[in-house]
Order: C-alpha cells, then sequence, then structure tokens
C-alpha cells in the first residue's frame, strides 16, 4: 500500500514580495511542488490588513487600550505604538524612542519648547528633529516633536489629516485613508 504523507509550508519569495502557501505530497518515488496564488505581498506584512482595501483608500490597524486608541508608527527607523489624539496639534515621544532616534542617526536634540496642554496650562518639553513618521505606506519627513519623560506618546490630528480625509471604524479597529498613500 502506497503511502502519501502531506507537508504545508509558508513560503516566502524575496524575488517576488510576497508569500506562497507550498504543499508537498511525498511518497517513496516521487516529490511534487504546487504553488498557489500568493496570500499577501509584503506591503500587507507591515501592519496592513488583509483583504486589500477598496481602490484608492488605505488602512492602518488601531489597537485600543483601556478607552484609548494608538497606532503602530516607525519614527526615525524605531518602531514605536502612540496614542492617536484628535485633539492634540503637537506631536510627543517619549524619551526612550528619541534616544533610539538619535543612536539611529535619524534625529537630533534641537533645545526647549513649551507646549498647550488641554487643560489649558502650559508645559516645556525637549524638542528633537526626526527625519521620518511613517504610519503604513504614509511619510511625513523632517518634523519637530517633543520629548516626554512618560512613556505615553501622541500622534496629532495634523499628521494624520496630512495625509488626507479620514475615518476611524472602531469596529474593525482601523484608520482609513480616502485618496491612496501619501
Amino acid at each position: 500500500m502506497k503511502k502519501t504523507i502531506i507537508t504545508a509550508a509558508l513560503i516566502f519569495s524575496a524575488a517576488t514580495g510576497s508569500a506562497f502557501a507550498q504543499t508537498t505530497p511525498i511518497t517513496p518515488n516521487s516529490v511534487k511542488t504546487t504553488k498557489i496564488a500568493p496570500l499577501w505581498s509584503m506591503e500587507w506584512l507591515a501592519g496592513q490588513p488583509w483583504p486589500p482595501p477598496k481602490s484608492g483608500e488605505t488602512r492602518v490597524k488601531l489597537h485600543q487600550r483601556n478607552g484609548t486608541v494608538e497606532v503602530d508608527v516607525i519614527i526615525g527607523g524605531v518602531p514605536t505604538r502612540l496614542l492617536l489624539d484628535t485633539g492634540a496639534n503637537l506631536m510627543t515621544i517619549p524619551e526612550r524612542t528619541a534616544l533610539a532616534i538619535i543612536a539611529n542617526d535619524q534625529g537630533y536634540m534641537k533645545g526647549k519648547g513649551r507646549a498647550k496642554l488641554a487643560d489649558g496650562t502650559f508645559a516645556d518639553y525637549r524638542t528633537m528633529h526626526v527625519n521620518e513618521l511613517r504610519i503604513g505606506p504614509h511619510t511625513v519627513r523632517n518634523l519637530k516633536v517633543f520629548v516626554s519623560s512618560s512613556d505615553l506618546g501622541l500622534l496629532p490630528f495634523p499628521i494624520v489629516s496630512s495625509f488626507g480625509p479620514f475615518t476611524i471604524d472602531t469596529q474593525a479597529s482601523e484608520l482609513i485613508w480616502q485618496g491612496g498613500a501619501k
């Protein structure tokens, strides 16, 4: 009696930037590989949803925690999760993130700045220049950010809206921009 053992693997192709499911039936006399349609492409591996969004829109996964909404970003080459704050006008990053950005040679300290807080008071912060911020497929370059001594970083409304009109889908936990990546 002939036995067939099926093994399955997920194979990533650097040449095409796609991942494929591969099944290999193994018998004593043959080895056969079957390549099926791509499961996803590399652009979806970096925090993008699957299935792909409708034409002309981009989506980024949101993380809900304790009544807040957070977004994964890459700032100065450092993956960071920031609180989405539609009431904020200035970006704030944690000190540990700022130090990592400087270590990556992707930003530098500039001095001090003063910010008006939501309660109307003012706070002094250190400021820094950051070369680049990426949110999903969107990129902003040459940012001035405030450095906080807390572990909390804020992603403000002006940056999010600079990529175009957006909506927040609370059911799917997604930030959705119309008009594609900028």
